[in-house]
């Protein structure tokens, strides 16, 4: 895979790369290279919603494409990790020259909304 205008970085354990509720001002993209990520979401009811994203993962994608003004998921490390992170303009144009990414990130998303969908159920 081509990652072009990726900016990369190694990041340590318990390291938060975004918090629900803080602005996007630099629509950032992340695609985990390596490492493990928790991504958190709120409900209603003060409970969180986890789930564990491992290497070959998107992140970061419902609130940047969505056009949502701040995040709605937390999104921390849970070992030493490698990511990879663009912002939205040059993570689009990506997108359009290299097929593949747009693909897996939208396979990416489709997982991680079943993945929430299950947990949901889980918790009645």
């Amino acid at each position: 895979m081509i990652y072009n205008n990726a900016k990369i970085f190694k990041i340590n354990n318990g390291h938060i790369l975004y918090s629900e509720g803080k602005s996007l001002r630099n629509l950032s993209i992340f695609y985990l290279k390596k490492g493990k990520i928790e991504i958190s979401y709120k409900l209603n009811n003060n409970k969180n919603l986890i789930v564990i994203l491992s290497e070959g993962n998107f992140f970061g994608l419902f609130e940047a494409l969505c056009d949502k003004q701040a995040r709605i998921t937390s999104a921390k490390a849970l070992e030493e990790s490698i990511i990879y992170s663009w912002k939205k303009d040059d993570f689009l144009m990506n997108s359009i020259v290299v097929s593949e990414v747009g693909l897996k990130a939208i396979l990416c998303l489709s997982n991680f909304l079943r993945n929430i969908n299950q947990k949901i159920k889980e918790i009645g």
